[in-house]
């Protein structure tokens, strides 16, 4: 099964669009990243792809369906959205806000019986919250709301989960918490589209990356293929650096400090590397000066 936007363009103004014949393909059993600038379509293409938003042109597939021609009841079976903010005006608690992924399986006047509390239960033990079923949820850390949602999404029974921005707002170990479940997740068979800021992220958990500036593709495919510094300074206008450290591990950072004529794009820099050893020099002359 596979969720595929083909040569979508939306505009929100006539004659001003905000994505232009974009192509992307989501598999089951795989976690896609998007990637790019604020105001470069991500969230926008999400909401295509959700089928909240009919593109001006173009197809979105679910599978061989036309995604725009089945009932929002027979969408929403299939594809969990998860915004990227949530901003609760009811004190439910974790439970109820999880059952209400349920909706899409429910009459139009049903209650959700045992079987969607069981169901709800055991999307909570997924996400490692079970033990706060009875909290409420204006309680939670955002960190916990992420999951909550995720949960809620595991609960409708969807093969395809995208998440806008998971991973904003939170600190280093709950982004590692976050994105290693969603990574876990795809074991059983769903598929996950999560659109970031973190090109480091990017570099870790997905299989397959997609670059987006002014409404196109620039790149997509593998993290190591993509996310490279000359393909990240066309996206955001300025200079990156990859860093290898000696056990392999890799980080991307922004080349602050440095001219983008003398920035050492493209290159590698392990932790002995003599770029980061004048790096390191010059900083400690820059503060012994001051």
């Amino acid at each position: 099964m596979r969720l595929a936007a083909h040569g979508i363009s939306y505009s929100y103004v006539p004659g001003r669009p905000v994505l232009r014949g974009v192509s992307v393909e989501l598999a089951a059993g795989e976690v896609l990243f998007l990637l790019g600038p604020n105001g470069s379509g991500k969230t926008t293409l999400l909401e295509c792809l959700a089928g909240l938003r009919r593109p001006g042109a173009g197809r979105v597939l679910l599978g061989d369906a036309d995604l725009h021609r089945l009932s929002p009841r027979d969408r929403a079976r299939r594809i969990a959205y998860v915004p990227q903010v949530h901003r609760p005006v009811f004190g439910y608690s974790v439970l109820e806000v999880v059952l209400m992924g349920r909706a899409p399986h429910l009459g139009t006047f049903a209650a959700p019986g045992r079987e969607d509390r069981e169901v709800a239960r055991e999307a909570l033990e997924a996400v490692g919250l079970l033990g706060h079923a009875h909290r409420r949820y204006t309680e939670l850390s955002g960190g916990e709301m992420r999951l909550v949602l995720i949960a809620r999404g595991l609960a409708q029974g969807a093969t395809f989960l995208l998440l806008d921005e998971p991973d904003t707002h939170l600190d280093p170990r709950h982004q590692h918490r976050v994105l290693t479940l969603v990574r876990d997740l795809t074991a059983r068979g769903l598929g996950a589209l999560v659109t970031s800021h973190s090109p480091n992220n990017a570099l870790h958990y997905p299989d397959r990356v997609v670059l987006l500036s002014a409404g196109r593709v620039c790149a997509q495919g593998a993290p190591e293929e993509v996310l490279t510094p000359p393909r990240l300074r066309e996206t955001y206008g300025m200079e990156f650096v990859l860093l290898v450290g000696g056990n392999g591990h890799r980080a991307l950072v922004p080349a602050q400090g440095r001219s983008s004529s003398s920035a050492p794009t493209g290159s590698e820099s392990g932790a002995d590397s003599r770029y980061l050893r004048e790096r390191a020099d010059s900083l400690l002359a820059a503060r012994k000066g001051r």
